[in-house]
């Protein structure tokens, strides 16, 4: 059987060297993706001074794992 495309990923079912990642969740504040509370407070604050446009790490875009969660979410992986 195919796998299937529609699995509704979680934002915190992701591995913490991606969901940890400040280019990711720059990225996921910018696509309005909610951060988990926990995210949320252990960054609280700083996540406000990160400009918009931080890189993403070239393993984490290569990452079936996050590959998987942006499909999920209708979105396409960013170009580095």
């Amino acid at each position: 059987p195919a796998p299937k495309a529609n699995l509704k990923l979680r934002v915190e079912d992701l591995p913490p060297h991606i969901l940890y990642e400040p280019g990711v969740l720059t990225f996921f504040k910018a696509k309005g993706i909610a951060l988990p509370n926990n995210v949320k407070s252990m960054f609280g604050p700083n996540l406000e001074g990160l400009p918009a446009n931080m890189p993403i790490s070239p393993h984490i875009l290569n990452d079936p794992t996050f590959k998987n969660f942006l499909r999920s979410k209708g979105l396409s992986v960013p170009t580095a």
